[in-house]
């Protein structure tokens, strides 16, 4: 049974890996150099408190873009991916929030 567990676990690693390469080559190289100073500036990010990184913040914004998934497994996924500690109200005023950031992005890599 542990030989199975650490089989999956392996697999999971080098899948999530190869997830981490594809966003760095595939969509990052497209984004404004400027999102720490872009979130701050339209008010997606006030303050960083509960999150690690303006880029998994992003990846968050994402996956919730292209998915059902609700606020709570949202907020689980930002904590499985550590990216954040908040809560899903908070996650939800980030989301509010982020419109205008998300529109400066969608606008630079269109440009």
């Amino acid at each position: 049974m542990t030989s199975v567990n650490q089989n999956n676990n392996t697999t999971s690693t080098a899948k999530m890996q190869e997830l981490a390469d594809k966003w760095q080559e595939e969509i990052e190289s497209f984004l404004p150099t400027n999102l720490d100073e872009t979130a701050k500036e339209t008010g997606a990010i006030v303050r960083k408190r509960g999150f690690k990184n303006i880029l998994g913040f992003l990846k968050v914004m994402l996956i919730y873009a292209s998915t059902t998934l609700s606020l709570r497994m949202i907020t689980l996924c930002a904590n499985t991916l550590k990216v954040s500690d908040v809560s899903d109200t908070a996650w939800r005023k980030r989301i509010i929030n982020s419109v205008e950031w998300l529109t400066v992005i969608l606008s630079h890599i269109l440009s």
